[in-house]
């Protein structure tokens, strides 16, 4: 597939790192520092609801310079190991246009693979 991209959502994911963990297995990156995919944090801020003070943070799984979406993985109709990992089902590979057809912008976005 050439119009490879995940769509990551900021709504279910929780920062367990285990996609992190999954590809640097499955690629067997030499180094730990290196990796397909990355957890970044977004927050904590402050806001109040009903007059009470609350907090919030949010997870984004990011794809990195050294994903390769797990080559192949489309083509034979799987999800790469990341994807299929992620206890919360935040992570889908598929087409670009359909997945931007599909995504809630509010918190998820669509990466495109090179």
């Amino acid at each position: 597939m050439k119009n490879n991209a995940f769509v990551i959502d900021g709504n279910w994911c929780y920062g367990c790192h285990a996609c992190e963990l999954a590809c640097q297995m499955e690629r067997q990156f030499p180094s730990v520092d290196q990796m397909g995919i990355q957890v970044a944090k977004l927050g904590v801020w402050d806001y109040e609801q009903d007059g009470e003070e609350k907090w919030q943070d949010t997870f984004f799984a990011i794809p990195t310079d050294q994903c390769n979406s797990c080559a192949g993985t489309l083509k034979e109709g799987q999800q790469p190991v990341c994807a299929t990992v992620c206890g919360a089902q935040a992570l889908k590979l598929g087409d670009y246009d359909e997945l931007i057809k599909e995504a809630d912008t509010r918190r998820q976005m669509v990466v495109r693979i090179a």
